[in-house]
């Protein structure tokens, strides 16, 4: 059974709200705790909500030593719930398992539970976004949107943006410039990611340009290296990085910090709902804008491949759940 945590967010700091933020956490609770433990390190200035207090022990005392990070009982309304964030158990990814009926398998029990805890949600009162961090995250956006109802724009996955991130910091490490230096993208799955280098650009100049030029002190196995670094698995169970790309993601929902994000996306087609993993803009209003990002012949079709593989582990799913009647 999922666990339920609410937080709302105070209007300290530079975040300029009308009223505190609510955010309720489903999932694990040993995730849970982690992403607590690193809200009370930072102070943040919320307000976190649980339904079970006393298993929380730890985390009551420690909260005493903050200013205004707090940790209370359950509230049970959620109308005024701003989003919903989505930390199952992640111990049944298997980096090994590529086949998509059996990585349908292994996801098949959580979507059922997905779908139970979506009507509970709904039926409280909840009507905001969903971010989901989990790996095959992709697949977890679109049922949540299948069950829901909701508004393609309200339902996010956290996708590649920890590799984002790290291939970001890497290149400035690399290059000595800032980040804002730079134009990063990072395609496909969480669990089959790639760079499109043809669309990293160093201020105005594309890096392989900038790679092949003779003032400078790197050569063009870094791009292998990074590539390499950026596909490395672990990224998708690593707690921290994932964290940071979260309070990233909240950044751009709720205090107006726009980011231009390449990843798990919805789009409806004549009512009926795909995925779309394409650049967008995250923004107080969700995922808005679908821009084209022009790609190289194989960088297109590495993208296809990745979003055929999740259609058939979608379709799987939906195959199994048809036959014994789970899936209306």
């Amino acid at each position: 059974m999922l666990n339920y945590y609410q937080i709302s967010i105070s209007t300290k700091r530079s975040w300029r709200l009308i009223e505190p933020l609510q955010i309720m956490i489903v999932g694990d609770q040993q995730r849970i705790r982690q992403f607590i433990q690193t809200l009370i390190m930072h102070d943040w200035p919320l307000k976190v909500i649980v339904t079970d207090l006393a298993a929380f022990e730890p985390e009551v005392v420690a909260q005493r030593g903050c200013r205004r990070f707090q940790l209370q009982s359950v509230s049970t309304d959620l109308t005024k719930t701003a989003v919903v964030i989505w930390l199952p158990d992640t111990t049944f990814f298997d980096a090994k398992v590529v086949e998509p009926t059996e990585v349908a398998l292994s996801l098949r029990t959580m979507i059922d539970e997905l779908r139970s805890t979506v009507n509970r949600l709904i039926s409280a009162g909840f009507a905001g976004k969903m971010i989901f961090d989990v790996p095959h995250d992709e697949i977890f956006t679109y049922f949540a949107a299948y069950f829901s109802g909701f508004a393609v724009e309200q339902i996010i996955g956290v996708g590649t943006l920890p590799q984002e991130m790290l291939l970001r910091n890497e290149l400035c490490n690399r290059l000595g410039v800032a980040s804002d230096d730079l134009n990063v993208n990072t395609l496909g799955l969480n669990t089959n990611s790639f760079v499109a280098w043809s669309r990293i650009y160093l201020g105005s100049m594309n890096l392989l340009s900038y790679l092949k030029s003779e003032d400078n002190n790197l050569d063009l196995d870094l791009l292998e290296e990074l590539q390499a670094t950026i596909s490395d698995q672990a990224i998708v169970g690593n707690e921290i990085i994932q964290q940071k790309a979260i309070l990233k993601l909240l950044d751009a929902l709720f205090y107006q910090h726009a980011i231009l994000y390449t990843g798990v996306g919805l789009k409806k087609n004549k009512d009926q709902l795909q995925l779309a993993l394409v650049n967008r803009i995250i923004n107080t209003k969700g995922m808005q804008h679908e821009l084209q990002l022009p790609l190289s012949d194989q960088e297109a079709q590495d993208l296809a491949t990745d979003l055929d593989f999740a259609n058939e582990v979608i379709t799987a799913i939906k195959k199994e759940n048809s036959a014994d009647g789970t899936t209306k």
